[in-house]
Formats: structure tokens, C-alpha cells, sequence
């Protein structure tokens, strides 16, 4: 397939997710990091 990312390698479980970051609607940014010992719940959402 064409166009779709494919990962040899990803975190293990028991590892630290790796650290993104996003931007912010304000202008700032959001990074993984920044959230560190706080819950984080990520959604996924399309319409397809």
C-alpha cells in the first residue's frame, strides 16, 4: 500500500511513550512532556 506509514519498531510496553508535541489553538504548543505524572486520554476520531 502506498501512502501509509509503517513502523519496524514502536514503544514496548513498559517504556515511556515518546514525546510529541502539538499546536495549540491559542498559538502555544502542548507537549507530552509538559503532561508528565498527569492522566492523558487520547481520541480518535474520523468520518469516513
Amino acid at each position: 500500500m502506498t501512502g501509509m506509514a509503517v513502523f519496524t519498531t514502536g514503544p514496548q510496553v513498559g517504556q515511556r511513550a515518546p514525546d510529541w508535541t502539538l499546536p495549540r489553538t491559542d498559538g502555544g504548543t502542548l507537549s507530552l512532556r509538559s503532561l508528565a505524572g498527569k492522566p492523558v486520554l487520547l481520541f480518535f476520531w474520523a468520518s469516513w
